[in-house]
């Protein structure tokens, strides 16, 4: 049976640390050939919120700019594969863009269905304030209506 595990990263060090538990978890268990790991990154589009008499007018951003956000992070993700691909593991990077009105968490969810993720490893940050009870509830989301086992990993920064 094929596995692959979803590692949910956003840029931070914190997010980052997933990474490492499961490398420990691989050496663990000797992963077999069909084992992947797919780095993921949830991107969402830039909107410009335009003040209109009575209201606000939600406007997407520029199609050059989704996809210098797409390049960017691909970039990253591919930066961020070299240790695990050093462990012999199949390693891929998957940039998700946000559909309209979207949650991070969803998006997350989705990609377990799309991508055919049998596990789900996030970190959580461990400081304190609005990051931490965001990124919280995010991956509570996550495992409450994901379908799959989610490890949650705290960060130490």
């Amino acid at each position: 049976m094929s596995e692959r595990i979803l590692i949910p990263l956003d840029g931070s060090r914190s997010s980052e640390a997933a990474i490492y538990q499961v490398m420990n978890l691989l050496c663990d268990i000797k992963p077999t050939e069909t084992t992947e790991i797919v780095l993921l990154e949830v991107i969402k589009p830039l909107v410009k919120h335009i003040p209109v008499e009575g209201g606000v007018v939600d406007i997407s951003g520029e199609e050059d700019e989704l996809e210098m956000m797409k390049d960017n992070a691909c970039q990253y993700l591919k930066e961020t594969t070299g240790k695990l691909k050093l462990m012999g593991v199949g390693v891929s990077c998957e940039v998700i863009v946000s559909q309209n009105g979207e949650s991070t968490a969803d998006t997350i969810i989705r990609a377990e269905k799309e991508l055919n993720g049998n596990l789900v490893v996030m970190s959580l940050p461990e400081k304190h304030g609005l990051k931490h009870w965001t990124a919280h509830h995010m991956a509570e989301t996550v495992l409450d209506k994901g379908s799959v086992p989610v490890i949650m990993v705290s960060a130490h920064n």
